[in-house]
This record gives C-alpha cells, structure tokens and sequence, in this order.
C-alpha cells in the first residue's frame, strides 16, 4: 500500500471549491442569533442598515496558509460589493504566536464590539469552521452576549460551519465525489479534517465517510486527532483492495496538520506512522504494503 500526500498541496484544497454553499439555513428556537444562507446575507439586512460581514476563522501558524483567507475574502467581496468585511481568529494560541511575530490578529469578541463602537446595526458572521465544535460555540456565544448588550447592533446572524448538519453532509460528500476524479481501481482518497476526541462533533467525520464510502468512489474521511484516524480506515480499504492511498486535506487552509501530519516527512508525520504502524501489526497478511 503507497500513502502520499496529495500532490501540490495547495492552501484550502477543498474549502476553496465549496465557500459559495457553505452556510445552509439553521434556525434556533431560542436567542436573538440567526442562522442564514451564505447568499442572502444582503437581502436579510434591511436597505438602511449599517451592515458588515465577519469572517470568523481558527486561524494558521503557517504564514503561506493564509493565502487561502485573501482568496475566501475575495469571494465574499465580489458576492457583496460595499459592504464592510472584517476578520476574527477563534484559536488563543494562533493569536499569541502572531502577537509574537508582530501581527495582531483580533478575537470575535473584540471585533465584535468595534463593530459596535463604529456604529454597524446588522452583523453577518460567517464561519469558517468545518465542524461545530468547541469554537464555534464560543463563537455563539459571543454573538448573542454582544446583541444582548449593545444598543447599537439590532441583529447579528451566523452562518454555520462547512459540515452543520445532514443536509450539509449530504451536499458536501456529493460535492467531493463529483469535483475529484474517480481514482483507479487499487487507488483512494481519504480527506483529513482535524477532529476532537472530546466534543460530540466529532462524530460527524463518520458520518461524511459512510456517506462517501456510499457514494462508490473510493473515497474516505478521517482525522488527525478525532477518533476516526486514518489507520482505522486501513481494514475497509483492504476490503476494498486499494492499494494506494492520496491524503487530502478537509479543512479550512493547509496549515500545520496539513503540512506535517499529512504531507510531512515520515519521522513527523502522524498520519502516516499510525498508518504503517497498523497495517504492519493488524493486517501482516497484507501483501507488498508500502508506506511513503
């Protein structure tokens, strides 16, 4: 079996084919926060508001990864042209480590209420998460405390994260299939999204794979630190007779996971020595596997 990165790993490999439907209509029945499809944020704003739009990320400490948020700032422009966008970082520590490097990358809650402050009426967030976990919440969080105490903002709506709920699962795992080419016939592609082991979110990358695996393309799901690794991914694709397996990043920019859990060199690269480790203890009947 030959495990590869995928070839010219590029920031936001597959967030960047899929920003325009990331945000599907969830709505709460409690709290003044909305949720809104990523197309209607003008219409849902009325014509005399003072409007902006947050982008709201985990943030990278890889300086070339964020070229994928100038290209996802670029879409938003061009779909709402005049309207105010601002940047928010959700990760404490990738704001220390640019604070350190002389770059001061902002909180929600801090640019939330500049926002207030510079006198914006309606807020659209727009995450860019994969999954609702930990972050997002906070992220909720801040939004309805902002709005519950700011007499100057009358409404703030979220957008939900990439994968928010079965219909996003449904559109998402359609969408892979159909933009990558079917690989051949001892090939597969697994897409690695971060995960967390302690956050029921989790268990959403399983669902995206049994969805892909349905879906007849040799495709999979897993995660760099959630429960569904991609060595326990290895029996299915045995059962499948793939012999060869390409890594592809599901996350919002390739940053450090990206570049050196998955395409990094063996001696660091968790992916592949979990992979090796398995295949060679659990599955020894398994001819000429190879890792690389």
């Amino acid at each position: 079996m030959v495990l590869s990165p995928s070839p010219g790993l590029k920031s936001c490999a597959c967030r960047e084919n899929i920003i325009t439907f990331s945000a599907v209509l969830w709505v709460p029945d409690h709290g003044a926060v909305r949720f809104f499809p990523l197309g209607n944020v003008a219409s849902n704003m009325e014509k005399t508001s003072k409007k902006a739009i947050l982008l709201v990320a985990f943030g990278t400490s890889v300086p070339k990864a964020t070229k994928a948020f100038g290209k996802i700032e670029k879409r938003v422009r061009e779909k709402h042209p005049g309207t105010e966008v601002r940047w928010a970082f959700t990760s404490k520590t990738i704001r220390s480590r640019a604070a350190a490097q002389g770059t001061k990358l902002d909180s929600p809650a801090t640019v939330l209420r500049a926002m207030a402050v510079d006198g914006y009426t309606h807020v659209a967030v727009l995450s860019q998460h994969v999954v609702p976990e930990t972050e997002f919440e906070s992220l909720c969080r801040n939004c309805e405390r902002l709005q519950a105490m700011s007499k100057c903002i009358e409404r703030v709506e979220i957008a939900r994260p990439l994968l928010g709920n079965s219909e996003d699962l449904k559109r998402v795992s359609k969408i892979l299939a159909g933009k990558f080419a079917r690989p051949g016939h001892d090939e597969g592609w697994i897409f690695i999204g971060h995960g967390n082991k302690r956050h029921p979110s989790d268990a959403i990358y399983a669902t995206m794979n049994y969805l892909l695996m349905d879906s007849g393309t040799r495709l999979f799901t897993g995660t760099v630190e959630g429960n569904l690794t991609p060595d326990e991914l290895l029996p299915g694709l045995k059962a499948a007779g793939i012999r060869k397996v390409t890594l592809v990043p599901l996350m919002t920019v390739a940053g450090a996971h990206a570049c050196k859990d998955m395409a990094g060199s063996k001696a660091g690269n968790r992916c592949l020595q979990k992979m090796e480790s398995r295949a060679r203890r659990s599955l020894p009947a398994w001819p000429k596997t190879r890792i690389s």
